[in-house]
């Protein structure tokens, strides 16, 4: 029987999101979107390190080493990128480098979930901060800078998106619907096909982020639902994992095997009672799997020339 999910980080997130796994420096990465935190903890030595990024750092992903020769981060362990309010920027503390901006005629919009195809391609969300209406959109941005729209939506809550092993689909969450889109996807970022694939249980919640294992099956986590779905290739629901907490939202996977599986959660929008009842909600939690392991976590590949400074 595997173990249940503990708390290995209390940290009281506010919102706690965006869990990513580095094997090259052995750390799990996380944000904390409304105190604007970026989280490195590595498991081994058990060291803790935090610093501030605004507006509102909502998800970090690897930059591929080789990609750009003049960037030289002299704070963190990796190379990133992280998706901000404002935009995309290459992490360099204390001056992070704008690669792209968007939406600058929605001023109360921000980016939320994000992700790397394994084509090397940066994909995320928008959405409302106030989630008051249907604002967001996804998209894609290329190595080489080109920025693409998902022409469908607009959506309140965007999550993702997740990406089969091979590269071949992608799945988009839309929180607030309770639906997860699946298409086909294209290497140049194109999609093909996208349509409701599965429309998650009313009684869990709200979908938020998906993730990927390396036999195809999409984890997703549940907003107000306290638990993680595991979804087999054809959309059927294979488990589900309770967390105690009850806004989990993202989990990924990590540990010299990728077979611990770390969650994020929030306190955002819990009452007193709750937070009472669930006192380490906001912290990171992990779990050991067994039989079942996660994927490398796939690299942006941006150019010298796709950065601004």
């Amino acid at each position: 029987m595997e173990e249940q999910p503990r708390c290995i980080v209390d940290v009281k997130c506010r919102l706690g999101e965006g869990p990513l796994w580095s094997s090259n420096s052995e750390s799990l990465y996380w944000v904390d979107i409304l105190a604007e935190k970026l989280y490195c903890y590595r498991p081994h030595s058990q060291k803790l390190d935090q610093w501030s990024q605004a507006p509102n750092i909502s998800s970090v992903s690897l930059i591929d080493q080789d990609s750009l020769r003049t960037f030289l981060p002299t704070e963190f362990p990796d190379r990133m990128v992280g998706t901000f309010a404002d935009g995309v920027k290459l992490l360099d503390f204390p001056n992070n480098k704008t690669i792209c901006t968007l939406e600058t005629n929605m001023p109360n919009n921000r980016i939320n979930d994000g992700a790397v195809d394994p084509h090397g391609n940066l994909w995320f969300g928008t959405m409302d901060k106030d989630i008051s209406c249907a604002a967001g959109s996804f998209y894609c941005l290329r190595s080489d800078g080109q920025l693409l729209h998902i022409d469908q939506g607009p959506w309140r809550v965007t999550n993702g998106p997740a990406f089969d092993v091979e590269g071949r689909y992608i799945y988009l969450v839309l929180t607030e619907d309770k639906t997860i889109l699946k298409g086909r996807l294209k290497p140049d970022g194109k999609l093909e096909d996208l349509k409701p694939w599965i429309e998650t249980d009313s009684s869990l919640g709200f979908p938020d982020g998906p993730i990927i294992d390396e036999q195809n099956h999409l984890w997703v986590a549940h907003w107000g639902g306290g638990c993680i779905s595991r979804y087999t290739p054809e959309g059927k629901l294979e488990r589900r994992i309770f967390v105690p907490a009850p806004q989990v939202t993202k989990c990924a996977f990590g540990g010299s095997d990728l077979n611990t599986l770390y969650i994020t959660t929030a306190r955002e929008g819990l009452s007193d009672k709750q937070l009472n009842e669930f006192p380490q909600a906001g912290g990171l939690f992990a779990m050991e799997l067994s039989n079942i392991k996660g994927v490398p976590s796939p690299v942006f590949r941006p150019t010298d020339k796709s950065a601004k400074t």
